[in-house]
């Protein structure tokens, strides 16, 4: 403020503003300090990965290709700030992979077809597998979800006729059957 004769000055913890000839307190300079919280609802073990369901079903065209993603709704996986969890199939027999493998804090997943030989309608109508979080570290917390792939049949073993013409007769008043 021009024009004003002011001077600040500090006597212990009070900062004051001098003005002429009267002494007016004012607030210390602003100071902020920045915290991370992580609030655990009750019931949740700090530490413990969750997954965003602890049941995933889809359906599959039965050989799809290499690659194909499963359609999974709520395909996450949280843990606490900080922590950090593998990601792995078990029971699988090499039929998917997941991505990613290693997941810190919070992430969504994919499964993806990695080897389609078992996923033959005619010899299985589903696959089944868990999906495991593993935490790395001191807690060693582990986390399972079932995954359920239900095969769609698709035509895959069209018929084959082994001349180029059949014939054959049926009576008029045959029955059916």
């Amino acid at each position: 403020m021009k024009g004003l004769n002011q001077e600040f000055f500090h006597i212990g913890e009070d900062y004051y503003k001098q003005r002429h000839s009267e002494r007016i307190i004012v607030e210390p300079p602003a100071q902020s300090s920045t915290v991370r919280l992580a609030l655990i609802p009750p019931g949740v073990t700090a530490g413990l990965p969750t997954f965003g369901s602890t049941i995933y079903n889809t359906i599959l065209d039965e050989n799809a290709p290499i690659g194909t993603i499963l359609n999974l709704p709520q395909a996450n996986v949280h843990t606490q700030p900080g922590d950090v969890v593998t990601l792995e199939l078990m029971n699988n027999n090499g039929t998917f992979d997941i991505s990613p493998s290693v997941v810190e804090g919070q992430a969504e997943f994919q499964i993806r077809v990695h080897d389609p030989k078992m996923l033959d309608y005619e010899l299985r109508k589903s696959v089944t597998c868990d999906i495991v979080a593993k935490e790395i570290g001191s807690g060693n917390f582990t986390a399972k979800a079932k995954l359920t792939v239900l095969l769609n049949d698709v035509n895959d073993n069209y018929p084959e006729f082994i001349q180029e013409v059949f014939e054959g007769s049926v009576q008029e008043n045959a029955l059916a059957g």
